[in-house]
């Protein structure tokens, strides 16, 4: 009987360190998958088309710009000032800096009364800006820190009036306009440059202004357009203005502009003249998107590619320096549900992912749309949730039977095991509408596949062991 006992708080034991263990071990890390939004883009080269004229001036190097790339300007405008030495252009930069100075110490002269009487709230926010200061340091983003610093200057200013160590200040700002006005007298005599048409100002030219007009776009083929690419780093081949020492900008005359690009391996279907789309490219690490419209398209059957031309009239700085670029072609966004890579598996030849199911996993397929380094972007598979709605039709249908692969695409001709519904959807539709029993046979499979496909919201295992043998 002794031995019995024994034997059974061994065995007792045993049970309670191995649930221990199986509380603590997790052989399974599941992630819960959701619905996701992304663009339908393909990837292009193009060059930049535009109507552009050279601003000529008296060579110098030491230049002050009035406007930014891509400003607006009209016909007589200075656009620029043209100094003697480098000297003046930083003495410049010293007076706009002193300018500012000034009007920061006029604005906390004159709003200190109203800031006196709120003393404690200004204290407040300035410790604020302060731990936010630090905060954007310790993440390198220097940008919006350089931009707070100028605030926070303005407040301690502005508390220290309050508190009475620094009542005036008209004795720094005279002192400023002093430093300002010698700064002044010692510049040398500028000459002005003029705009002689209206358009679009920009301070570079790259030598090629007249080669790729809005004129040479419409003569374009693939092949031209794939030359002009090659030859672009050499852009001496192309034109004479890069010669030109005296060119110190140009003005985009005309707000049309045209970018041709190669898109390898489309074909006319996939895109049609008139159609809108979204051209981001994407400089400096930025996105830079614009409208565009597509105005022409010449396909490539021999080198399965097509020439594209867009049209737009968005001007922004970066675009306006645009000639030689990469590109998205944005033409819509897609609904799917995104998925970990580390969550797919393939099980008899279909790819899936393993689901939590209360205290088990089950097996769903999965429908990929699109793939990235870490994401597979897969279609929603909710036919059964379509059907309550009352919100499917044969189109529908049709397609759903199309993705679950119940029925076969082929040359155009649809299938239904070893029925053929017709060449084109529209007959397949007809098919199908004309046909009940075959229509009630096709949403009975749909909806007994439905299940087995991934859904929104499930917990999908990203990492387990002897997933084999899940059922």
């Amino acid at each position: 009987m002794k031995h019995a006992v024994k034997i059974f708080l061994v065995l007792a034991v045993i049970f309670i360190l191995y649930q221990v263990y199986a509380g603590f071990d997790t052989p399974y890390v599941t992630e819960t998958v959701y619905l996701t939004e992304e663009d339908i883009a393909i990837q292009c080269e193009g060059i930049v088309y535009r109507e552009e004229s050279i601003i000529n001036a008296e060579k110098t190097d030491h230049v002050k710009y009035y406007y930014e790339n891509g400003s607006k300007v009209k016909k007589g405008d200075v656009v620029a000032l043209l100094y003697e030495s480098a000297k003046d252009i930083a003495n410049l930069e010293k007076i706009a800096s002193i300018e500012e100075e000034i009007k920061l110490l006029e604005r906390c002269q004159a709003s200190a009364d109203s800031e006196s009487a709120h003393f404690d709230a200004l204290s407040r926010r300035l410790r604020d800006m302060q731990l936010n200061y630090i905060s954007l340091v310790e993440n390198n983003k220097l940008s919006p820190a350089i931009e707070l610093q100028s605030e926070i200057l303005e407040m301690m200013n502005k508390r220290d009036i309050i508190t009475g160590k620094n009542i005036d200040f008209k004795k720094r700002i005279n002192e400023l306009k002093k430093e300002k006005e010698k700064l002044n007298n010692s510049i040398s005599q500028n000459r002005k440059v003029f705009s002689e048409k209206s358009g679009y100002f920009v301070n570079t030219t790259d030598g090629t202004e007249n080669v790729f007009s809005l004129s040479a776009a419409e003569s374009l083929t693939t092949g031209k357009l794939k030359k002009a690419l090659d030859k672009f780093s050499k852009p001496a081949e192309n034109s004479d203005e890069k010669t030109n020492n005296n060119a110190i900008g140009k003005i985009i005359t005309k707000p049309e502009w045209f970018f041709a690009a190669l898109v390898p391996g489309v074909y006319p279907y996939e895109y049609n003249e008139g159609q809108q789309v979204l051209l981001d490219f994407f400089t400096e690490g930025n996105k830079n998107m614009v409208s565009a419209q597509i105005v022409s398209m010449i396909f490539n059957h021999k080198e399965e590619r097509s020439l594209i031309i867009f049209s737009s009239n968005d001007m922004n700085p970066k675009v306006s320096i645009l000639r030689k670029t990469q590109a998205r072609i944005i033409s819509g966004t897609k609904t799917g549900i995104s998925v970990p890579k580390t969550a797919v598996r393939t099980r008899d030849g279909h790819e899936g992912v393993y689901v939590r199911s209360g205290n088990s996993f089950r097996f769903k397929k999965i429908v990929p749309i699109s793939r990235n380094e870490d994401y597979v972007l897969c279609d929603i598979i909710e036919f059964d949730m379509m059907l309550d709605k009352g919100t499917s039709g044969t189109g529908e249908i049709l397609d759903f039977g199309t993705t679950l692969g119940i029925i076969v695409q082929s040359d155009s001709w649809y299938s239904y095991g070893e029925e053929r519904l017709g060449k084109g959807r529209e007959k397949a539709r007809e098919y199908l509408d004309n046909n009940p029993e075959v229509m009630e046979r096709l949403i009975s499979q749909i909806k007994d596949n439905d299940g087995e496909y991934i859904q929104k919201y499930d917990d999908v295992v990203i990492k387990g062991k002897n997933l084999e043998y899940v059922q």
